[in-house]
């Protein structure tokens, strides 16, 4: 009498097994990618992905059970990354198409510690043509959990304290060197006050989550974003190929605001005694081009924006108190 043995598999179990052995082989890939430093981009290499390819491995856990085998070779497969580094590489990224520069105030270190985080948060961003840029997409909202700080932030036409104080400086340096890339600019805002760091109608206020700074990459490449905050310089460079144009950003004659002047009646000051609480600022009306050069030859102008500041009202005390 010939028996022929039957093997039963308990599919329970074994699917178990390939699901745990799934995930610890299961590496999802990774695209290459470059870290920028100064005017030096470094690209590093993908990382391809791997997984377990678990009918392959059924089948051969059968076949190694009819032949009385104690291992088998795990089938592994190889997951491919979508973006390789000679690709990166093709990009052009050895050349500094544009730059801005704006100096950090050192009186605060709070504001510069937020100005850095947010600068970084945008440090080797990758656009592709017509990928659209925006500022809270990348950065994200300033928390506390993040790291960031309590500095002055303008609200209501005041200063105060906020979450985030000094990130309009990354928003707008930023908007300069997207404005000399030639690059489409979306969405902008100016400050309802005047900012020291900047010439008037070049700044890009951002609010969370409303007011944004959003561009296109509008050109016919990728480019690629890098950042540096050194000695309280904060310089933001637009890498690609060399341009073919050259770009200037022009403003007009700015109308300058006399600043109003508001009076409170007070008690705690003797009755004709008249004390300053805070000196005025002016506020300006100007308007912002972008004029675009191939050679010497004017190629285009484009309005970038009226922008209207308010005056920041100079206040007095009046006292009318007894002696």
């Amino acid at each position: 009498m010939i028996i022929k043995p039957v093997l039963a598999v308990n599919e329970a179990k074994l699917a178990e097994a390939a699901a745990h052995l799934a995930g610890i082989i299961y590496r999802p890939p990774r695209d290459a990618y470059c870290t920028v430093e100064g005017e030096t981009v470094t690209i590093h290499s993908e990382q391809n992905g791997c997984f377990l390819k678990v009918k392959e491995l059924r089948n051969l856990l059968g076949e190694a059970l009819c032949r009385a085998e104690t291992a088998i070779t795990v089938p592994i497969g190889e997951w491919p990354a979508p973006l390789t580094a000679s690709e990166l590489k093709g990009y052009g990224f050895d050349t500094v198409m544009a730059s801005y520069t704006t100096t950090v105030a050192a009186g605060n270190p709070d504001r510069t510690e937020n100005v850095r985080l947010s600068a970084a948060a945008i440090n080797g961003y990758l656009m592709a043509p017509g990928d659209l840029f925006s500022f809270w997409a990348v950065v994200g909202e300033a928390t506390l959990e993040k790291g960031y700080r309590y500095a002055p932030v303008i609200r209501a036409g005041e200063i105060v304290p906020g979450i985030g104080g000094g990130m309009c400086q990354v928003s707008s340096t930023l908007y300069n060197a997207a404005l000399l890339a030639n690059l489409t600019i979306v969405e902008r805002y100016n400050h309802s006050l005047a900012q020291g760091y900047i010439p008037l109608g070049r700044d890009a206020t951002v609010a969370y989550p409303g007011a944004d700074i959003k561009f296109i990459n509008s050109r016919d490449h990728h480019v690629l974003i890098g950042s540096e905050l050194t000695n309280n310089k904060l310089t933001f460079r637009i890498f690609g190929p060399p341009m073919e144009e050259r770009v200037e950003i022009l403003s007009g004659k700015a109308e300058q605001i006399a600043p109003p002047v508001r009076y409170e009646k007070t008690d705690a000051l003797p009755e004709g005694v008249t004390e300053l609480v805070r000196t005025g600022v002016p506020g300006y009306r100007i308007s912002t081009w972008r004029v675009v050069y191939r050679g010497d030859t004017e190629i285009k102008r484009e309005l970038l924006s009226h922008d209207y500041y308010k005056p920041r009202e100079t206040v007095y005390r009046i006292g009318t108190g007894d002696d």
